[in-house]
This record gives C-alpha cells, sequence and structure tokens, in this order.
C-alpha cells in the first residue's frame, strides 16, 4: 500500500474470482481523494433517510466497533487531523462503526468467527456493489458468497484466510464490475443483466467500478474489520491515459477469458465477445486521433 491518501484505484485490473491478496501499511489503510465531498453528502443522505437500511450491528459487537473508531481516528490524527471536524454534535448518539464510516469514504463490514464460519455481525454499508445489507446481515461467508461462481475449495481457503490473518499483517486486493451509471450506490440482484455493456449496441456511457478492499484482524476481540472503497470512472475518461488505456485492454482480455458462470455473475452474459472488441477499439479510435 501507497502512502495516505496515493492509491490509484484504476491503474490496474485485478483478475476476476481471485482472492489476489497483498499485504498493507497498517498505518496507511485510509484513502481519501478530491471526490470525497460526494461520498460525505450521500452518506449523510442515507444516514438521514435510511439508517436501518445502510447500517446494522448484532449485540455484543460495540467493543470492536470502538477499536474500529480509533483506529481511523487515529490515522486520521496522524495525516488529516482536519478530516476529524467533519463530524457533528448530534453525531454522538450513532454506534461507533457509524461514525467512524462518517470520517472516510469506504464502507466498513465487521466479521466474526461464529460456529457456522466467519459471519457479517455489523456494518456500515452505503455503497454496495450489487448487494443489500438487509440480505446478508448475521449470515456466514459461504451463504454471503452464494451468488458468486467459486468452487468450494476458494471457500475453504477464504476460510482459512480469516483463520490466520493476523493483527498485525492486514491485507487488500481488488475488485472490478461494469456498470450503466456513476452511481455509488449499486443495490440490485447480483444476478440482474447490467444494461452498461449495451455500450456496443449505442452511445450509452459504460463506467469502470473499482473496489480497494482491506482486511484487519482486531487483536482485542479477534474480529476482522474488512473495509471496501469504492471508486467510479467512465471508460470514455479512462481512455485518455496511458494507465486508463492498460487497464481497458486488460479488462477486454479478462472479459473474453471468463467462463459462462462467471460471465453471468459479472452481468456480461450475453456481449462477452462484442463488448471486448468495443473497449479495444475505442482504445485504438482514441491512439489515432491524438496521432493524427
Amino acid at each position: 500500500m501507497a502512502a495516505f491518501g496515493s492509491f490509484q484505484a484504476f491503474s490496474q485490473s485485478p483478475a476476476p474470482f481471485a482472492i489476489g491478496l497483498q499485504p498493507v501499511d497498517p498505518a496507511s489503510f485510509i484513502v481519501l481523494d478530491d471526490e470525497i465531498a460526494q461520498y460525505d453528502h450521500e452518506k449523510r443522505t442515507l444516514y438521514e433517510t435510511q439508517f436501518d437500511t445502510v447500517f446494522a450491528a448484532e449485540n455484543g459487537t460495540l467493543d470492536s466497533q470502538n477499536i474500529v473508531e480509533q483506529m481511523i481516528r487515529s490515522e486520521l490524527e496522524r495525516a488529516r487531523p482536519q478530516r476529524l471536524s467533519i463530524l457533528r454534535q448530534e453525531d454522538k448518539s450513532l454506534p461507533p462503526l457509524a461514525r467512524a464510516a462518517l470520517l472516510v469514504q469506504d464502507d466498513l463490514v465487521l466479521m466474526r468467527k461464529q460456529p457456522a464460519g466467519w459471519a457479517l455481525v455489523a456494518a456500515s454499508l452505503c455503497f454496495p456493489s450489487s448487494w443489500s445489507l438487509s440480505e446478508k446481515f448475521g449470515h456466514p461467508m459461504h451463504v454471503i458468497h452464494g451468488p458468486v461462481p467459486m468452487e468450494q475449495k476458494m471457500h475453504d481457503r477464504i476460510a482459512r484466510i480469516f483463520d490466520h490473518l493476523r493483527p498485525d499483517t492486514p491485507l487488500w486486493r481488488h475488485n472490478w464490475s461494469l456498470e450503466d451509471n456513476p452511481r455509488l450506490r449499486q443495490e440490485k440482484n447480483v444476478h440482474q443483466i447490467k444494461a452498461g455493456a449495451k455500450i456496443i449496441s449505442g452511445n450509452k456511457t459504460l463506467y469502470y467500478r473499482s473496489e480497494y478492499q482491506t482486511l484487519h484482524k482486531l487483536e482485542a476481540t479477534k474480529d476482522i474489520l474488512f473495509t471496501i472503497g469504492v471508486r467510479m470512472r467512465p471508460t470514455d475518461e479512462m481512455e485518455t491515459t496511458d494507465a486508463g488505456r492498460h487497464v481497458l485492454d486488460e479488462l477486454a482480455r479478462q472479459i473474453s477469458a471468463l467462463s459462462p458462470e462467471e460471465r453471468r455473475y459479472k452481468g456480461l452474459e450475453d456481449f462477452a465477445t462484442a463488448l471486448p472488441n468495443a473497449l479495444l477499439e475505442r482504445v485504438r479510435r482514441y491512439q489515432q486521433d491524438i496521432a493524427s
């Protein structure tokens, strides 16, 4: 993980359905960028209008919530102390995990080891990617990941990673999807075919949605903090930079290599051939335009 706030969410396109975990600097896991005002506004609006939809916590999670809030406060005090001033007097009545989530762009999720496996026991989830807190809350990971096309050995490997995660060695990974709109909150059925890929039949803008995810084992409680930082970029904007074109090239290659089940999950079932070709053609067309 690079220094505080310097992470480039669109510098690479991770392989789909791969765990791909890497170590993260525990003192630099928060990423804030110049779009943070939008995240602040949307979180505030969701808290004020539908708090019970975006926040939930089981009894007995208060200690872990407090630890997470202190983790985030400590990092901000070190690197962005002015950020702490956004909290309002009325925020004191919020649960600690909800207050912590107001300080960052990420969603914050707490996982706890239970007899049935690692379960989602608390979360501030304002910007889901094709899922909702109500359908996953309280469930173990094999249920949470139910719609994801992965073999049992992958489920087992993830469980082992959670079991053996060390408090001094947090981890991070990427995930991606394609959308037909720039909304941060994409709460919908994961089986729904996304209209975004219809870029191949019209002029509709397609958005590349990247998730920066981190895992932190809380030493005092042994719970795991799972953070999800979402960034959105229109693909036509990505065409204008070398890094963006590299991502689109890699994205086209990966889409072509998806299995039928993986294409269905990603919402790309009907255009797994046409969409990569369209993305590559747009990159080539842009390169020709700037060369002429």
